[in-house]
């Protein structure tokens, strides 16, 4: 508690922060709704960690927001700087003060089971709410389950000829399938298929009524929750008092685990029966369970092959070790029932054994050794499908690798080894996460990552400046995330030339390019991008202090609070203050030339272009190539079907009415607004198009 004085100033100005913000939401925005909701909010957030009882609050950096306004380009940009100003505030008011969160409960793995579940839920109606739909490999794996749902066959042609996938996926699908005497065979192997049959089973039962996108996510986070639970035993064998179940639980709501637990995919399920296995077999000397854990595990991916030799070895060794013979009788019982199982389905429905032959072939030998070796980074680090970027509290695994002491050394080389074997042979393929969610092929092994960083925060009770920082802009960056949840959907492969994610473009801009201080690895030559470089060589320094610790990092109140005000505003400066713009495509009328920020505004022929309705458009124009002072805009909608239209420079609207079927605009180009990209200024409209359903686009006519 601080003095009276100080207590009264610190309130005015925090009064004054709070009513900054209001009046600026007042100012941009229309919908009083977004100021009540905010109020709500800091109301909530101030009963529940009581702010104003410090010398320092989240409200005092509310008093920049003012600051936002220099630099207008549009409502909805400003609002987004604003919104992310709020929360780094409160961000940055935690990495100075520190905060004790205290939660009362029974933690153990029902308890955390029930909480994961829930909070995967959530995700869920989140995702389909923000109209994510099922992709990549997820419908494929559920025209599987459809199939033996209503034709109990594993024979797919009539599925994807027929499009019957369309009950749960909108658009058409390229099969995903090995050809046999007449018929379409899945080129997946089996197991998530067979896990989802029963609800797809139970989908059928409602009649097909229940949105796919949210059943299938309900339904497969039923089954991802028991990795929350494994994961907490085990963690829970080497930590048996002191538990930090905040931080453990906090690692697993965190990209990546918790977004792919929604997700139709192998990984998770797959490291279920990881983890069962080292549980129940290894560390709790069942050898029958481990017996049939571990048999289970080649139904669902053949890459899970090379960890499934590394526990088996490790399970012998130590079976051997203590001479201990009688236990093959007990554990080889269902890996021989498993074997008979899988060579009978292969046999009876591919015609051979080898599962490898069902892939897309691919000559793995002929891919250049530098392209694995980058792969095998690009796993981790990779800014578009690694993980350490998404959530940079995975950083401090490298230095708890050898600070971590309640695991034994025999089992920090196991887990170990299984993270790196796994990696090693992964990466010699190079195959990555196409458009699944970032970080897919880490999902399997993750938890060795999380399990070191959650026993490390249960023997060091660490509040310092890195710790701190490196959690809050975990939370910052998962919440952008959740609110975009696009900007994890990206391509990684060769497919793509484009090295920034979404998400590190979101936050920069043509002005700043974020992205550049982060590494990539296409499959190209990333000799000259020298991010690489410096990320993986702060690595190294990490281990090695982790190892010999020569460096020792130690800030008292006021350093603490002078470095946590440079970053602050070092984000201010480079995130906040500029516009988020990009110029986007590029379009020649002939006599006009400008540019546009979304794929959506499709050029017909050189002065007509047809606009996706319920969207907006930026439009930049090239005043090198303005070869007249006023542009006129005709819009229409075919049938003379009504829409909304509003056009605004800045804050000034041009425009804002309904219209009826079609209206022509003439706009004085050299009176807009201007916006600086790379010294250059823009003049520049903004257009938003709403209508009902009926309509799907309106045109417009430029010239």
């Amino acid at each position: 508690m601080i003095n009276s004085k100080n207590n009264h100033f610190v309130l005015i100005l925090s009064i004054l922060g709070i009513i900054f913000v209001n009046l600026l939401f007042l100012m941009v925005s229309v919908n009083p709704g977004l100021i009540v909701f905010s109020d709500i909010i800091f109301a909530i957030l101030e009963v529940i960690f009581k702010f104003l009882e410090h010398k320092i609050t989240p409200y005092l950096f509310f008093l920049l927001s003012p600051i936002l306004l220099i630099i207008f380009f549009t409502t909805d940009d400003f609002l987004i700087r604003l919104s992310l100003l709020l929360i780094i505030s409160y961000l940055t008011y935690f990495i100075i003060e520190g905060f004790s969160l205290k939660i009362n409960f029974k933690s153990d793995c029902r308890a955390v089971y029930l909480l994961f579940l829930l909070f995967l839920f959530f995700l869920s109606f989140l995702f389909y709410f923000k109209r994510i739909y099922l992709s990549g490999d997820e419908p494929h794996y559920l025209i599987v389950s459809q199939s033996l749902t209503e034709d109990g066959d594993f024979n797919l042609k009539n599925n994807y000829e027929n499009k019957r996938y369309l009950k749960f996926h909108p658009t058409k699908l390229e099969p995903h399938a090995y050809k046999r005497n007449g018929k379409l065979l899945s080129f997946h192997l089996p197991g998530v298929s067979l896990l989802m049959t029963p609800f797809y089973f139970l989908y059928k039962f409602t009649g097909y009524s229940i949105p796919p996108q949210l059943f299938f996510r309900l339904s497969i986070s039923i089954i991802n929750s028991f990795f929350a639970l494994l994961l907490y035993l085990i963690f829970s064998f080497f930590v048996k008092e002191e538990k930090n179940i905040l931080s453990f639980l906090f690692m697993l709501m965190i990209i990546p685990v918790s977004i792919h637990s929604i997700h139709i995919y192998p990984e998770i399920p797959s490291a279920i029966l990881v983890l069962s296995a080292i549980y129940f077999g290894i560390l709790k000397d069942n050898d029958l369970l481990f017996g049939l854990f571990i048999s289970l595990i080649p139904w669902f991916h053949i890459k899970y092959i090379p960890v499934v030799i590394i526990i088996l070895i490790f399970y012998l060794y130590n079976k051997i070790k203590n001479r201990d013979i009688k236990f093959l009788t007990k554990f080889l019982i269902f890996p021989f029932i498993s074997s008979i199982l899988f060579s009978i389905f292969m046999i009876s429905q591919y015609g051979f054994l080898n599962p490898m032959k069902i892939f897309p072939a691919g000559d793995y030998m002929k891919i250049p050794l530098i392209q694995m070796l980058e792969t095998f980074f690009a796993f981790m680090f990779d800014q578009r499908d690694g993980f350490l970027f998404y959530s940079p509290v995975y950083f401090l695994f490298f230095y708890a690798v050898f600070k971590v002491k309640t695991i034994e050394k025999r089992y920090k080389v196991f887990f170990l080894s299984i993270l790196l074997i796994y990696m090693f042979f992964h990466s010699i393929t190079t195959i990555r996460g196409a458009y699944a969610p970032a970080a897919r092929p880490m999902v399997f092994v993750i938890w060795v990552v999380i399990l070191f960083i959650a026993i490390y925060f249960s023997e060091n009770n660490q509040r310092g400046f890195i710790v701190k920082s490196v959690i809050g802009f975990t939370v910052f960056l998962n919440l952008i995330i959740l609110n975009y949840p696009s900007f994890i959907y990206q391509p990684v492969i060769s497919s793509t030339t484009e090295r920034s994610s979404a998400l590190f473009r979101f936050l920069g801009s043509e002005n700043f390019n974020f992205y550049k201080l982060f590494p990539s690895f296409l499959k190209t030559d990333n000799s000259s991008y020298y991010a690489n470089y410096f990320w993986l060589g702060l690595i190294l320094l990490i281990l090695l202090n982790s190892k010999y610790e020569f460096i020792k990092f130690k800030m008292d109140k006021k350093g603490n609070l002078f470095a946590s005000l440079i970053v602050f505003f070092l984000f201010f400066y480079g995130i906040l203050l500029y516009p988020h713009v990009y110029k986007g495509y590029y379009w020649n009328t002939g006599n006009i030339g400008f540019f546009v920020n979304s794929k959506n505004f499709i050029k017909i022929n050189d002065k007509k272009f047809r606009l996706k309705t319920n969207e907006k458009y930026l439009i930049l124009f090239d005043s090198k190539k303005m070869n007249k002072r006023k542009v006129k805009f005709k819009l229409f909608s075919y049938n003379d079907k009504k829409f909304n239209l509003e056009v605004k420079t800045g804050l000034k609207e041009i425009i804002t009415k309904e219209i009826n079927g079609n209206i022509k605009l003439k706009i004085d180009v050299f009176r807009l607004k201007r916006i600086k990209i790379s010294n250059i200024y823009y003049p520049y409209i903004s257009i938003k198009i709403d209508t009902s359903k009926r309509i799907n686009a309106i045109y417009s006519i430029i010239e």
